[in-house]
């Protein structure tokens, strides 16, 4: 029968050889061999259809929607806005010139926007109110110039001589003025929808012309070349504190949406059904090679965790009984 001291000698021998030097080469191996066999794996085999959707359900629970909102959502919204507010680089900085003209490429081509969204921006009444003033001031403006100009062509040999040309011409003008103002706006209250609805057609007329495509264009480039603190320079205390708002909202609302579950539900039986039997690395071939390909540096980051697992108590109590276990078996 083994003796206490001889167990403990084992058990000192195990925690020593999974800490020493030869542990660390052999980690590396190991490492390589466990992700090149994992990667062969079909997807079906590493989780079920099931356990997957069982995780995901109790993960949508409200204790855990709010701390992911108390403790990630909101400390990472926050920390975000404050460095994009001082910071001084634009969005074309963090990408390529190239990469933004794609882009543009993009947003300038035919139907990129919809008929729809041109539709709902006149149906507002501030697109309404601006309009209608605009064609008021442009047409109380022209109505006016032509009275001006047939008084100033009139004879006025005999008010000039007693000095009172040009104050009888600003005088008749007024009055017109007074006259037709009134005129315009009743002109303009029974044919302001029309009018909307004309500068609307015209504006999904031209939605793909030269001139509006060159115009997303040029607004989309305006907005990469702005620092990041431009955009972010009109959040403010108030509307940061409705965007927490916003964001907790969002976490508590998460639970009782029913639409979410079953999104998530059908997204994991498409997945199951499409990609269930495949391995990862048909899926990611890429991927799969590029991580084969730096297992040394997986191995690197990893070591010094699994060398902190083997001191925390719970485990060195656990290997000591598989120890005990071992010594027990060989010995019945």
């Amino acid at each position: 029968m083994t003796s206490n001291h001889n167990r403990d000698a084992v058990k000192a021998w195990l925690r020593q050889r999974l800490s020493n030097g030869q542990f660390e080469s052999e980690w590396r191996s190991l490492l390589h061999a466990s992700i090149e066999s994992f990667l062969d794996y079909p997807v079906s085999e590493l989780i079920s259809k099931d356990e997957l959707h069982r995780i995901v359900s109790e993960s949508l629970t409200r204790d855990v929607m709010n701390a992911m909102q108390r403790e990630l959502a909101s400390p990472l919204f926050h920390h975000l806005i404050d460095r994009l507010k001082t910071e001084n680089t634009a969005p074309l900085d963090w990408t390529t010139s190239e990469a933004v003209q794609d882009l543009v490429n993009v947003i300038e081509s035919p139907g990129i926007i919809q008929k729809d969204w041109v539709e709902q921006f006149f149906r507002q009444e501030a697109v309404s109110e601006v309009l209608v003033e605009s064609i008021y001031s442009a047409l109380r403006e022209f109505s006016t110039i032509i009275p001006r100009l047939v008084l100033r062509s009139l004879p006025s040999g005999r008010f000039k001589a007693l000095g009172l040309a040009g104050n009888l011409t600003e005088k008749i003008a007024g009055q017109l003025e007074k006259i037709i103002e009134p005129e315009i706006r009743s002109f303009l209250s029974t044919r302001s929808q029309s009018l909307i609805s004309r500068a609307c057609d015209f504006t999904v007329g031209q939605l793909d012309s030269p001139t509006s495509r060159n115009m997303r264009a040029n607004l989309f480039r305006y907005g990469t070349e702005q620092s990041l603190s431009f955009h972010t320079a009109g959040l403010d205390k108030t509307k940061l504190e409705a965007l927490d708002d916003a964001i907790e909202h969002h976490f508590g609302g998460l639970v009782d949406n029913t639409y979410l579950m079953k999104a998530i539900e059908r997204e994991i039986l498409d997945f199951f059904g499409e990609y269930g039997q495949r391995p990862l690395k048909e899926l990611a071939p890429e991927l799969s090679m590029q991580l084969l390909g730096r297992t040394e540096t997986i191995a690197e980051l990893t070591l010094p965790l699994v060398l902190r697992l083997i001191e925390v108590p719970k485990v060195s109590e656990w290997l000591d009984s598989l120890v005990e276990e071992l010594i027990d078996v060989y010995e019945t």
